[in-house]
């Protein structure tokens, strides 16, 4: 492991104090921290920006350093269970030393610059990303043009060449999961976070690598997860990504989901089994060349898909760039001969009416 990786214990212990705070309170309410506490006297906590079921995130200035930073603290709900910790813990940890080593070589993936434990939980500090999100993006302004899309995928590619080439699958790619950095007069600057699911293709990293998901365990947000992860964790590569990576595009591009369900079940049956309508159907004015890229970026059969995050963004380029197919065309004989008919019935039911 590189010697400026974050650290992480192999144990959880809940302290009482964090304890206490998540017994018998409102879950809208409580916050395993309080503003103005201080993390191993390097950081103190400003506000929170949010929280999901495995973290909560807080917005924290460098105590010496004044420099604004994110927090991220694993909740203390996941330590309830040994065996639960212990797989949480893990990834946990995992995401902290892949975050900083992929930091380290692309400015597009939200950087980890330390790690450690608080009050018996386990932290990791993040770059502060002023800014929203392109799920935020999308719901408050609608579809994303599709050229401007073109330099948020370069960008995205760019974040998810580097996992890939070093062995790293994202698995959880998905709109909320894109940040959109706020710098007003300046080109707009994509970022990928979240690598708390990631999966390692190899074992030599030199990192603390998790151990193997269950064959039978679903991991990650279903609606961007392909037909091979959903059936098996275990079988999952590179080309789940272009999957996600299609789907996303797909929704940013027309607002609308490719594949729908009202259960789990159903969602299920929809990617695995349905075709989706083409995007140029539902939102009209998009390049059609794009209906062909789509195909390949959801493909059920991973082989059919682009082969690599790389060409995917060259096609899609390639896409916008093509012309539009010719409209069809009508035979001159039988065309006068339709506008006759027309005419005539209208002249017969004018007829009738005098």
């Amino acid at each position: 492991m590189d010697a400026d990786s974050p650290r992480l214990p192999t144990t959880v212990r809940v302290s009482l104090s964090a304890a206490e705070r998540a017994v018998g309170a409102d879950e809208s309410d409580i916050w395993q921290h309080e503003a103005d506490e201080i993390v191993d006297g390097k950081y103190r906590l400003v506000r929170p920006l949010g929280r999901g079921g495995m973290a909560e995130v807080w917005l924290a200035v460098h105590v010496t350093l004044k420099t604004e930073l994110a927090i991220k603290f694993l909740s203390v709900s996941l330590t309830g269970d040994p065996t639960r910790s212990r797989t949480v813990l893990e990834r946990f940890r995992f995401e902290a030393q892949i975050s900083a080593r992929l930091g380290a070589r692309t400015r597009h993936i939200v950087a980890v610059h330390d790690a450690g434990v608080h009050d018996d939980i386990p932290y990791l500090v993040m770059e502060y990303i002023r800014g929203r999100t392109l799920f935020a993006e999308v719901r408050e302004k609608g579809p994303i043009d599709p050229r401007r899309f073109a330099d948020m995928l370069d960008q995205i590619a760019d974040a998810l060449t580097v996992a890939h080439d070093m062995g790293i699958v994202h698995r959880d790619l998905k709109p909320s999961n894109v940040m959109l950095l706020d710098d007003p007069g300046a080109e707009l600057t994509v970022k990928v976070a979240d690598f708390g699911i990631a999966k390692a293709l190899h074992g030599d990293l030199g990192l603390d690598r998790p151990r193997e998901t269950e064959a039978d365990v679903m991991l990650g947000s279903p609606n961007y997860m392909s037909p091979e992860q959903l059936s098996s964790p275990l079988a999952v590569d590179a080309r789940a990504d272009v999957w996600a990576l299609g789907v996303l595009a797909y929704e940013v591009l027309t607002d609308w989901p490719p594949f729908q369900g009202n259960t789990i079940a159903e969602l299920i049956v929809a990617v695995s089994t349905r075709d989706f309508e083409p995007a140029t159907e539902v939102r009209r004015s998009l390049p059609r060349g794009l209906d062909g890229w789509f195909s390949r970026a959801l493909a059920k059969e991973p082989a059919r898909r682009f082969t690599s995050i790389r060409e995917m963004v060259r096609a899609y380029r390639d896409a916008l760039a093509a012309p539009p197919p010719a409209p069809a065309k009508t035979s001159p004989a039988r065309r006068p001969a339709a506008l006759v008919a027309v005419a005539v019935a209208c002249l017969g039911t004018l007829a009738g009416a005098t």
